[in-house]
């Protein structure tokens, strides 16, 4: 019969390699998302110009809209930072 430990071992290994994985591949999905969000807000806050107006409406109304759907984490609040 076969070493139950070895095999028992083998199955945790694949286990835990898929979960790595599948966090890796989220992180990654994820991080496109927010950086193409990102580039969204700016086209739209710029409007063609060369500088953005940041702090307009647009930011809060987004803010309140994907907290909605999506949760606190989008809140307004936290997502406010220094612009220079």
């Amino acid at each position: 019969m076969p070493n139950e430990q070895q095999f028992y071992t083998d199955v945790c290994f694949i286990l835990q390699q898929a979960r790595e994985n599948a966090y890796n591949s989220a992180n990654r999905i994820m991080t496109y998302a927010y950086w193409s969000v990102g580039r969204r807000i700016v086209e739209q806050e710029q409007y063609g110009e060369k500088k953005a107006r940041y702090g307009s409406y647009l930011i809060k109304n987004l803010s309140i809209q994907l907290a909605d759907k999506f949760g606190t984490g989008f809140s307004f609040a936290g997502r406010q930072m220094n612009m220079y």
